[in-house]
């Protein structure tokens, strides 16, 4: 196992053979304007009917199944111990 400052090394012997690079006035405007593109595209694919059901699922199907299934697991856990106490049997 390594430990942090083996890590930091092998960082900095990998990043001491990267060198700088400046992008000219076109390749930066040209990288800006695929970056907006492909931030346009992916707005106009979660703004379908798929986008507002998966939030309603995560904003009320989720929390609900999870409190009917905590309920039926605590409701569970009181009758078996009731029984336990009441010498019933389980």
């Amino acid at each position: 196992m390594t430990n942090s400052g083996d890590l930091e090394r092998l960082a900095d012997e990998a990043l001491a053979g990267l060198g700088p690079r400046d992008l000219s006035r076109a390749d930066a405007d040209a990288l800006r304007a695929r970056c907006h593109a492909a931030l346009a595209a992916r707005r106009r694919r979660g703004a379908g009917a798929a986008a507002r059901w998966r939030g309603l699922y995560d904003r009320v199907v989720e929390p609900a199944a999870a409190a009917l299934l905590g309920g039926a697991v605590v409701i569970t856990m009181i009758m078996r111990a009731l029984a336990v106490f009441t010498g019933r049997g389980a």
